[in-house]
């Protein structure tokens, strides 16, 4: 542990005791996976079904696992191993993207996994899987790459689950040139959102809506939710997307997250500033509440659907850099990776919602408010070790 590690420890220790109270210890997870053995950055990308969790590496694999009775069920490998992973999981389906394409996966017969390749009629055919979500017989995956309004214009992709099929296209109405529509995708209930973070109001990036319903015909697009001012290139809006009902999430690959209702304008989340580069799975909405990961900081904040910000979750002792990389929401399950400074030392913690928002001892919130820029400081030397992931 270096000098200023422990400088910063202490004096977060000694603010926080001088304010009349003891930080409560984090809930113990459920479930810890690690990478020791496997070598695969484990926790790269997470999943959820509220049952079950599918964890993803930086190496295409992919591995289902029970949380409940701490069981590796499956393992899948991608035919192309050298990019990191998507991943989406729904009952026995599971989803799992790169950016050398996308991958439907049926776990219903463990000892006998089928595949099916998601591939666009488009020819060439772009390369899809940059992200990847899936609701019901639909599968969503981005293709950020896509050309047809120029280089790295984007669309995403609707298929069928069961079929690989390809439903539809989706494109921006008003796609330019590398604005890199579809580096997020998430979908629910007949409704898609997609990322642009070069597209919309002076190309500074925005969340785009659109009717996913298979037989739909006509102009799909929706809505077009724009980044908020002040307006900066630099923090591409929507690089993160996530949508649950009427719900939509998304986060700057360098700034803040938003969260709005369908017809209403971004919002900023509390505490969500300071917040470099969370990842393309950095953000996580269910029924109830938001999950936003800031790795660099190593924690997860949880929100209520309001926007309110309801706990702080710290990693458990012996968390390697990095926690927050990912995160997943469902049910009541949350799963949150950590990359580490090594594929072996990485892990993935699964949590139970309920135990995540037992409220802390009285007053210790309160008196730790004054601690969050040495917490900061002490998260930013874990930062310079911290995996980064290939982004814009």
């Amino acid at each position: 542990m270096t000098i200023k590690t422990i400088l910063s420890t202490a004096i977060l220790a000694a603010s926080c005791a001088a304010a009349g109270a003891a930080p409560s210890a984090p809930p113990a997870p459920l479930a810890i996976f690690s990478g020791a053995g496997l070598n695969q950055s484990v926790g790269y990308s997470v999943a959820t079904d509220g049952q079950r969790v599918l964890i993803g590496t930086a190496t295409g694999t992919a591995f289902l696992y029970d949380p409940f009775t701490k069981q590796q069920l499956a393992k899948v490998t991608l035919p192309d191993p050298r990019f990191g992973t998507s991943v989406a999981l729904q009952g026995n389906t599971g989803v799992v993207g790169s950016r050398s394409g996308g991958y439907v996966y049926n776990f219903a017969n463990l000892a006998s996994i089928s595949r099916i390749d998601l591939t666009p009629n488009d020819l060439p055919a772009p390369q899809v899987g940059y992200s990847v979500d899936i609701s019901g017989d639909v599968v969503i995956a981005g293709a950020n790459s896509d050309a047809t309004f120029g280089e790295f214009s984007g669309a995403a992709y609707l298929f069928n689950r069961t079929t690989g099929a390809q439903i539809a296209k989706l494109i921006a109405n008003d796609a330019q040139p590398s604005d890199n529509f579809g580096i997020s995708v998430a979908i629910d209930d007949g409704i898609a959102a997609v990322g642009s973070v070069q597209g919309g109001l002076n190309n500074t990036g925005a969340v785009y809506r659109f009717n996913a319903e298979p037989g739909f015909v006509g102009n799909r697009q929706l809505d077009r939710y724009d980044q908020q001012p002040p307006l900066s290139q630099r923090t591409f809006f929507a690089y993160n997307t996530d949508l649950n009902g009427q719900t939509i999430v998304a986060s700057e690959a360098y700034g803040q997250t938003f969260a709005w209702s369908v017809g209403g304008t971004p919002k900023a989340l509390p505490n969500s500033a300071f917040n470099p580069h969370p990842y393309a799975d950095g953000i996580s909405v269910s029924d109830d509440y938001i999950a936003v990961g800031f790795e660099s900081q190593g924690l997860v904040r949880i929100y209520g659907k309001s926007g309110n910000l309801l706990t702080n979750l710290a990693p458990p002792a012996g968390s390697p850099f990095g926690f927050g990389v990912s995160v997943a929401i469902e049910g009541n399950l949350l799963v949150v990776g950590a990359l580490g400074n090594s594929q072996g030392a990485s892990r993935a913690f699964v949590y139970r919602v309920q135990d995540v928002l037992v409220p802390e001892p009285g007053g210790f919130a309160v008196a730790c408010l004054g601690c969050s820029a040495v917490a900061f400081l002490r998260a930013e030397i874990g930062r310079l070790h911290s995996k980064r992931r290939q982004g814009v």
